[in-house]
């Protein structure tokens, strides 16, 4: 993961850090839940921690902006971020076949 370097202020006066990763896209996260990150490490957060990647990814690629607080984190270590249901994951999927297509026919490959 890598800090873009940019800190600015959120709206209750907290620093707002701007990161980058590979998997999950762009996303910003305030000072408490970038501790969490770092410095807290659990077997419930570490087992739930994609479905955090997963809302920064989907809000990513949907040109959203996702913030991530403490609470985000301590909903995934205590399992409280549902999975997406299947419908879900289907509409995920074809939101990313009608991004990256470009014209009838074409044969597309995920580059993940």
């Amino acid at each position: 993961m890598r800090e873009d370097g940019v800190h600015s202020l959120g709206d209750s006066g907290e620093y707002i850090w701007i990161l980058t990763c590979v998997r999950c896209g762009r996303f910003e996260v305030n000072g408490f839940a970038l501790a969490h990150y770092e410095n807290r490490s659990s077997y419930g957060l570490n087992r739930n921690r994609y479905l955090l990647s997963g809302r920064a990814r989907n809000a990513t690629l949907d040109g959203r902006n996702l913030r991530s607080n403490d609470e985000d984190f301590d909903a995934a270590e205590q399992g409280k971020i549902p999975e997406k249901t299947v419908e879900e994951k289907i509409h995920l999927m074809l939101g990313w076949v009608v991004r990256s297509s470009t014209k009838v026919g074409q044969q597309l490959t995920p580059d993940s």
